[in-house]
Order: C-alpha cells, then sequence, then structure tokens
C-alpha cells in the first residue's frame, strides 16, 4: 500500500523545473546488465535489482526511502543480466526472476517473507534468454511469464501455478525478437504482448487469447534498430503507447532517434513519430519528472555520457529533447520515488563503472502533494480547487489522481479532496 501511495504522489504535483542531481554512486559487480526498482522488503522504500551478464549473481540494493541505497547483497542465480520483479506466489512479497543469457534457462528466487530470498528454482527458457514480461497470461489469477529468447528467435511462455512454480509451453517464433513487454492493448482485459525485431525494424504485436495462446504477430514500422520498449499513456486516452529506442552504433558517431507510436485501443498501433536523442542509446524509461501529471521520456545515451530527456504535452507528442550530462556512462534506467518526497526521481547503470547511479530530482517549484494545482505552489488554496475542477471537467491528466488511471471518476475527486485537506507539509 505505501508503495502505492508513493506513485501516485509523483503524478500530478504542481508543473516544476526538474532538478536532478548530483548523482550518487553505488557498487554493483561487473558487466552489469539491466536493473529493475520495486520494494523488495515491504517498507514502503524502493529497492534496486542489478542482473550480471557473465557472473552467476544478482545484486540486490535496499533503499532506505530517503535516496541512499546499501552496498549489494549477491543472490545465487545463472549467467544472465535480464532481471525482473513480481509477487509470484501470493505472500505480498516481491520475487526476482532472472535470464540467464548463457544458461538458457530463467531463475526464479522467491522472497521468504521475512525480507530474505530462497534458492533459486530454473526453468529452461529457450536459447539466449533476456528480458523477462509477466502477467496473467492464461486469466488464472496467477502471474505468468513471457520470455524473450534471442539466439533461437522464440518468445517462451511460462504458466504459473500460483505457489512460483512454472510449466513451460511450446514456443513461439517470432524473427531477430530483443525484448518482451506484457500490457493490454486492446482494451480486453488480457494481457498482450510486444516484442521489437531490430533488424527488420518493426514491432510485433501479439494480442492474447486469455488462455496462454496468442493470435498471430501484428507488425508495426518502428525506427531502425529499436532493441526496447516501454509502456505508458501518452496521450492520455486509457490506452497503452509504445516507446522504441534503437540501440545503434554508428559510424561516424551521430544522434539517434526514438519512437513513438500511439495505441488506437484496438491492438493496433499509428505509424511512429521520431525524436532526436543521444548516440548510442541504451534505454529509455517513462516518468512524470517535472510533476504536471503528463508522462514524460528519459533516454539513456550511452557514448554521449547523458541523458535526453523529452517532456510530454498530454496528447502524445513530446518536446524536443534536453539533455542532462552524466558522470558516466548510462545504461538501464529506471524511474521511482527514491527519497519519498512524492517527485519521481532517476537511477542507471553505468556501463563503464558498473555501478548504480542515482539522481534525485528536486523538481524546483513542485507542489506539496498532489493537490497542489496551481500557483502559488508549496500552499493548497482555492485556486487548487478551481484547477482540479477544470482539469476534471476538461479530461486532463492533471486530474487523474487515483487508480483506474485513464479514467477521470469519483475517485479521483476523493484522492484531491484527501490530499487538499492533508495539507502541505
Amino acid at each position: 500500500m505505501l508503495t502505492q501511495i508513493l506513485m501516485l504522489a509523483t503524478l500530478a504535483m504542481g508543473p516544476c523545473t526538474p532538478e536532478l542531481g548530483p548523482e550518487t554512486r553505488y557498487p554493483t559487480a561487473p558487466n552489469a546488465q539491466q536493473m529493475v526498482l520495486g520494494d523488495l522488503n515491504n517498507d514502503g522504500a524502493p529497492d534496486a535489482v542489478v542482473g550480471h551478464f557473465i557472473h552467476e549473481y544478482v545484486s540486490v540494493l535496499y533503499g532506505d526511502g530517503a535516496g541512499a541505497f546499501s552496498l549489494p547483497v549477491t543472490l545465487p542465480s545463472g549467467y544472465g543480466g535480464g532481471v525482473s520483479i513480481a509477487d509470484l506466489n501470493h505472500d505480498a512479497s516481491p520475487d526476482i526472476i532472472v535470464a540467464n543469457v548463457l544458461d538458457d534457462d530463467i531463475s526464479v528466487i522467491l522472497s521468504d517473507g521475512v525480507g530474505g530470498f530462497l534458492a533459486q528454482v530454473r526453468y529452461s527458457a529457450g536459447d539466449g534468454p533476456v528480458t523477462i514480461a509477466v502477467a496473467d497470461l492464461n486469466k488464472d489469477t496467477h502471474p505468468d511469464l513471457a520470455v524473450s529468447a534471442g539466439l533461437d528467435d522464440t518468445l517462451q511462455i511460462l504458466l504459473g501455478d500460483g505457489t512460483g512454480a512454472f510449466v513451460v509451453q511450446s514456443p513461439i517464433v517470432i524473427d531477430n525478437i530483443r525484448q518482451v513487454v506484457a500490457g493490454d492493448f486492446n482494451g480486453d482485459s488480457i494481457p498482450d504482448l510486444a516484442a521489437p525485431r531490430s533488424s527488420a525494424s518493426l514491432i510485433d504485436v501479439l494480442i492474447g487469447a486469455g488462455d496462454g495462446t496468442f493470435s498471430p504477430p501484428m507488425s508495426f514500422p518502428a525506427p531502425f534498430g529499436s532493441s526496447y520498449l516501454a509502456l505508458g499513456d501518452l496521450d492520455a486516452n486509457g490506452t497503452l503507447d509504445l516507446v522504441a529506442v534503437p540501440r545503434v552504433v554508428s559510424v561516424p558517431p551521430t544522434d539517434a532517434a526514438l519512437g513513438v507510436l500511439l495505441g488506437a485501443g484496438d491492438g493496433t498501433f499509428a505509424p511512429f513519430t521520431a525524436y532526436t536523442i543521444g548516440q548510442r542509446p541504451n534505454t529509455c524509461v517513462i516518468a512524470d519528472v517535472n510533476a504536471d501529471g503528463i508522462p514524460d521520456v528519459v533516454a539513456t545515451n550511452i557514448d554521449t555520457t547523458e541523458l535526453s530527456i523529452l517532456h510530454g504535452n498530454g496528447d502524445g507528442t513530446l518536446q524536443s529533447q534536453i539533455r542532462k550530462g552524466a558522470d558516466g556512462a548510462p545504461g538501464a534506467i529506471a524511474s521511482a520515488d527514491l527519497a519519498g518526497d512524492g517527485i519521481a526521481d532517476l537511477a542507471y547503470i553505468d556501463v563503464d563503472s558498473d555501478e548504480l547511479a542515482v539522481m534525485l530530482n528536486a523538481c524546483e517549484g513542485a507542489g506539496c502533494n498532489d493537490a497542489d494545482l496551481a500557483e502559488p505552489f508549496d500552499t493548497l488554496d482555492f485556486s487548487d480547487v478551481i484547477a482540479f475542477l477544470s482539469a476534471f471537467g476538461g479530461g486532463d491528466a492533471a486530474a487523474d489522481l487515483a487508480e483506474p488511471f485513464g479514467t477521470l471518476d469519483f475517485s479521483d475527486v476523493i484522492s484531491f479532496l484527501g490530499a487538499f485537506g492533508a495539507g502541505c507539509p
């Protein structure tokens, strides 16, 4: 519940100017690849899990809720890199899943429920598994797994039984698959899958049948070399959109471009719109870094050692990038409220130093809580009430303060009244 409250608090704090950094760095281990943030020990503070390419363990760094992290604790896994976090056995404690690219399997590391973890259990997952998506693919209320296996061009489906155990299904062939993400793309409450094909400049979308099987892929054009996808509702219409990031090394070095594909809500996507970012991008994250209630996109650029911040306009378009210099070569990136102040912070993996770099976001000019929607910020008055009513009446995302997100209803009104009544700290 605390994690949900922290996530809600990042949605509408009052517009501000992001003030990221200075970076604080934490050691992980050599060949750090992927990273995810989540509350592993149920203390309300996001923690970090880092996967390593040629080491048989993952690193866990526990957050203190004020923006700092512990030294890493290592958990045995296979030779991997891809990591994901989810409660696989319904014990209200998140578990860890690792894609072991060199071992052709995945590791499931269940929480012991008291802050530690049990020994890994391994499941075959094709040749060269890289990424993992978690969703209830067969609508039995239990989490299932979709794994991208790039060396044999397969999408591996593993159905969960609710205890943390899985049954491997027949693979789905997708040429040049690089990653897989799960989301409801056609509004039927059944998870669907999307996978980029970098060499073909395509994204394949597979519509879920609700029994763990999928329709044949529909392909949509993407920028050349697209290998990473992020999901979010960029145009506030209640449907998921795709952001595709190419992993391209150009000679001579040139700036790359990410692509935004807006979802129609029926499982199809509009032609992509390209936005310039930096050189040799790696991943991106969708987060509201300026606290205006509109999702933004932050991409990492390894060769130009910087972040590209593209603020959202709320209609599915993005503003031109703002480049933020990094102290190292940023690879995988994630966002969460790391400092407990209701503002989205950033953390990334430095692929040169194998460190976790944390950039806290002071966000100059942010309001005091979700109800602080109008100037003067840091105070709650009648102007905030007017701003909320105007946003609510106009269908503006700034009024979307409570689940289900993408819909304005009475729960948003209750959330606003609660925040307004709580006052400013």
